[in-house]
């Protein structure tokens, strides 16, 4: 599902609070920050009555040069059995002022 050029993936899993540089797209190069660190989780509540707390893995980041914002998408998979009444999306801020993360 990755339309990335091979040069722009990772291998394996970014931590949300990863350092990330870019190299050779503007002139004052290279262009340096941190991953804000935010924890995604996801509780779910099966039909059961379960409850389960999961944490979600940092899937895309996607940065926009010209507004110098960062965009991250996190993921989790989640199988059919057992079945799940309620999914809520949950998420941890570092610092609950910071919503954004500038370049």
């Amino acid at each position: 599902w990755n339309g990335a050029h091979p040069d722009l993936t990772v291998r394996g899993l970014l931590r949300s609070d990863a350092d990330i540089a870019l190299e050779g797209l503007l002139p004052e190069d290279p262009l340096r920050c941190r991953l804000p660190g935010h924890g995604m989780f996801t509780l779910l509540r099966y039909e059961s009555g379960e409850i389960d707390l999961r944490p979600m893995e940092l899937d895309t980041v996607v940065v926009d040069l010209a507004r110098r914002l960062v965009y991250v998408t996190s993921r989790l998979a989640v199988r059919r059995e057992p079945a799940v009444r309620v999914a809520e999306l949950r998420m941890h801020f570092n610092d609950p002022d910071q919503q954004e993360a500038p370049l």
